[in-house]
């Protein structure tokens, strides 16, 4: 008895049909390595959002223990005697929030004021150079710097942190947003948190 053969037809059929499952299953795979990296760069984000309010409150702690208004910012010299500034007022408003560099690549700054216009979809790419985070790995604790680049970054996270003044039935409070943008090539996003500094300490 002859055993049938399969036809050329019956052989490039299965090839096709082998073909079509195999594209499927990298396209589900592929998908999945870019949901991953969607979630690992939204949760990372967050955790830097978070990381700015903190540093807000510290701030504020760092005040009170020190004796001065919980949003006191910095004294200029330039003036006669002086003149306080304080979070939220007169343009102080938006800032870089963690340790920035000074031109000998040195940390010192906590709250670093930066004068930009508003945040827009077409202001994406200022703000991430103004802001952009450079986060280094190594094995010893290294604090969060800002990089200051001319370059377009492909991939990373910029963080600023804004304070605005609100007085809701006679009680002052300071309004903290933590903003993070993030980008990966075309793909970008933002993670925003809010906090509240108050009640006011002083009569001010």
């Amino acid at each position: 008895m002859r055993k049938k053969a399969f036809t050329l037809i019956e052989i490039l059929i299965v090839i096709v049909i082998f073909g079509v499952g195999i594209l499927a299953i990298l396209s589900i795979m592929a998908n999945s390595v870019k949901n991953f990296d969607t979630i690992n760069m939204q949760t990372r984000a967050t955790l830097l959002a978070k990381e700015g309010i903190d540093l807000a409150f510290h701030h504020r702690d760092s005040n009170l223990e020190q004796g001065y208004p919980r949003d006191y910012y910095a004294r200029i010299e330039n003036t006669d005697g002086g003149k306080e500034e304080f979070l939220g007022k007169d343009g102080n408003t938006t800032f870089k929030i963690g340790l920035s560099v000074d031109k000998n690549q040195n940390p010192y700054y906590l709250l670093e004021k930066i004068k930009i216009g508003e945040y827009t979809a077409d202001t994406f790419d200022e703000y991430f150079k103004t802001f952009a985070l450079e986060l280094t790995k190594n094995n010893t604790l290294t604090p969060y710097t800002y990089k200051a680049t001319t370059e377009t970054l492909n991939k990373g996270y910029a963080r600023r942190i804004e304070f605005v003044r609100l007085k809701i039935e006679n009680l002052k409070l300071l309004k903290v947003s933590s903003h993070v943008i993030y980008k990966r090539g075309s793909f970008t996003g933002e993670v925003v948190l809010e906090s509240f500094l108050g009640p006011r300490d002083s009569e001010r």
